[in-house]
């Protein structure tokens, strides 16, 4: 709902953003819905979900439906088909262009294998986290869908074995769907959706700004939303 700027009197940015505030000083301009704590559940007015994500809550393994994919090499060759139209698609493209198109396959293989096997080979965000910062529409979810349909048939999985798969994408729709980005939620906490954090580099990591290498203990500067970093630098401009 909305309310009087007294209700978040000396919070930062980033309280603000999560429309957190002073239950003490609030001052309601409009009809409002509270809510206290973490809750399992979806809220479709304030458009995100206050629970953390259950890495159980998942399709149930399909044996078959690995055997159709050839024991993962005609996954392999799917999602190559499919990030080759990603890449250049107007749409979808954009939120790929910090990272490979050889890590993004390897990473959708593993968590594929994982949902599909019951494996546990992924190593990584689930959906719902690793989405947290993307906009994405009902229209946008069905546009990936088509063209992932689209290799499918090209690579020629058969007619049940596309239908399986399509279920299980669905499934992720309301973790991923949003009409703005979500904060993500990890061991109980919810992180701020904006802000930066800073951090000592405890692997060796690359600058998303210079592309400079940083070392192992030197000090970094982390984007909570988009989950960029910085070096000390680059750091000092942000």
């Amino acid at each position: 709902g909305e309310f009087d700027e007294r209700s978040q009197k000396r919070l930062d940015e980033a309280e603000k953003a999560n429309k957190i505030i002073l239950a003490c000083q609030l001052v309601p301009t409009s009809d409002m819905r509270l809510i206290t704590s973490l809750k399992p559940t979806f809220n479709a007015d304030l458009g995100f979900e206050f629970t953390e994500e259950d890495p159980k809550d998942m399709p149930p393994p399909d044996p078959e439906l690995w055997v159709a994919l050839k024991n993962g090499d005609l996954l392999t060759e799917i999602l190559t088909d499919f990030y080759d139209k990603v890449y250049v698609d107007e749409l979808l493209s954009p939120f790929f262009h910090r990272v490979t198109k050889d890590w993004v396959i390897q990473k959708q293989f593993n968590f594929m294998n994982e949902m599909i096997t019951g494996n546990l080979v992924y190593m990584g965000y689930y959906p719902r986290n690793s989405h947290h910062w993307m906009v994405i529409t009902n229209e946008l979810f069905d546009h990936r869908e088509k063209l992932f349909d689209d290799s499918m048939k090209k690579c020629g999985l058969d007619v049940a074995s596309r239908a399986k798969i399509r279920k299980m994408n669905d499934f992720f729709r309301s973790r991923m769907v949003k009409e703005h980005p979500w904060p993500k939620i990890l061991d109980g906490h919810i992180y701020p959706l904006e802000g930066y954090e800073t951090h000592i580099a405890e692997i060796e990591m690359v600058c998303d700004k210079c592309f400079r290498e940083i070392q192992i203990g030197e000090p970094m500067r982390y984007n909570t939303r988009l989950e960029t970093i910085y070096c000390k630098e680059c750091s000092a401009n942000i």
